[in-house]
């Protein structure tokens, strides 16, 4: 209990005070300081960190100049070097911000030249008497903070992401099919967050989507949790941004670069005849045991299906194809190629194709014997593919 000459008694005082002290100096001393430090019962507590106030209800019952030191770990002290209430004999409240406390002579340095309320070890509340004798009672003493409001986002859970910086990678995702990915957002401040929302924009914000949305209210140190769909539209790779925010003053917004890449398994037919085509596919199994056939058809009801083919199960993209023979000509046929990994069966993309038309060969006029037409022997006149009449030529 650091003091001047003289002495401080601590004990409690009547029903509305909480501590009162009495001091007194011998004759003749003009420094007559008394500042009694009290131990923090868990000292460095980094739930301080958000701390901002002291708040103080005190008296002097003479003429002096109350103030307040704080100790950090390392031995720094900081004060209040002007008085925090009048020396009137009556109570009055200060609230003194740690921004206004000043780093006090004669101690060790401070390393990083501020205060950190986290770092703090003990507190000191007395005063400098103008007088030999002297009385200082606290009725409340606290330490606050006011209200915070702070977002993060984490994907996975426990990995935290940094704003307009982090990318979340849906990897490929065949057409028409889609990949997920759960992300947690967290509220890191003590006041209510309200309004939390999620939602996509960018380049292809179509291809991705806020399938289960955010709670709309956080409390301080709650979290939650949501969902975005990658649902590939297109055989290419695909970009956008997400936007995490609400509408409580100073918790920052989010924005998340997504991206994926959409491919089709089925494939153009190749080799397209007038009765028949080759149908073509690729598939990554990604070490599931995977089959594949084709469905196809002149509907998307898709009224015939190729032979089942095993492609196994490895980690990289598979061709596959069947022929199709006996086709109609000039028929447009529509096809698909169906995917079964794991029991759990993937329709590709529809493609559609068209045979070609075959159109009747010519059937064009021949010579007869000894040089003679067929119809200098009074036959039918033969006619070219197209001709629209025949007639019998003359003879020679």
């Amino acid at each position: 209990m650091p003091q001047s000459a003289g002495s401080v008694v601590l004990s409690n005082g009547n029903p509305t005070t909480t501590l009162h002290m009495d001091l007194s100096f011998a004759a003749g001393v003009t420094d007559r300081w008394a500042y009694p430090q009290l131990n923090l019962a868990q000292p460095q507590n980094p739930s301080w960190a958000n701390l901002q106030y002291i708040l103080i209800r005190a008296r002097a019952g003479q003429s002096s100049a109350v103030r307040i030191f704080v100790v950090e770990s390392g031995g720094a002290f900081y004060y209040t070097a002007n008085p925090i209430i009048p020396a009137d004999g009556q109570y009055h409240t200060a609230l003194i911000p740690f921004s206004a406390l000043t780093v006090a002579g004669g101690h060790p340095a401070d390393p990083d030249g501020k205060l950190d309320p986290e770092q703090i070890t003990a507190i000191q509340i007395g005063m400098n008497s103008d007088t030999t004798t002297n009385t200082l009672d606290v009725s409340d003493y606290y330490i606050v903070t006011t209200p915070t409001a702070g977002l993060a986002v984490e994907q996975p859970a426990g990995t935290a992401l940094t704003n307009a910086t982090s990318t979340i990678d849906f990897g490929s995702a065949v057409l028409n099919t889609s990949s997920t990915r759960t992300f947690v957002v967290r509220n890191t401040g003590t006041t209510t967050l309200t309004a939390v929302s999620a939602s996509v924009s960018g380049t292809n914000a179509a291809d991705f989507g806020v399938t289960t949305p955010p709670p709309a209210t956080l409390a301080g140190g709650a979290s939650g949790t949501f969902v975005v769909t990658f649902s590939p539209l297109q055989n290419e790779a695909r970009t956008a941004v997400l936007h995490v925010a609400s509408n409580t003053a100073g918790a920052n917004a989010f924005d998340i670069n997504l991206k994926g890449f959409g491919y089709s398994i089925t494939a153009a037919p190749q080799n397209v005849s007038a009765a028949g085509a080759t149908l073509e596919g690729t598939f990554n199994p990604n070490g599931v045991q995977t089959t594949v056939y084709f469905q196809y058809g002149t509907t998307t009801s898709y009224e015939n299906t190729t032979t089942t083919q095993d492609i196994g199960n490895g980690s990289s993209s598979v061709n596959f194809s069947a022929p199709l023979n006996g086709l109609t000509s000039s028929t447009t046929y529509h096809v698909r190629a169906v995917v079964v990994a794991g029991g759990v069966t993937t329709y590709g993309v529809d493609q559609t194709f068209t045979t070609p038309l075959v159109r009747p060969g010519a059937a064009r006029v021949g010579l007869g014997h000894f040089g003679r037409r067929p119809f200098d022997r009074g036959e039918p006149a033969a006619c070219e593919a197209g001709v629209g009449a025949c007639r019998h030529a003359p003879g020679p």
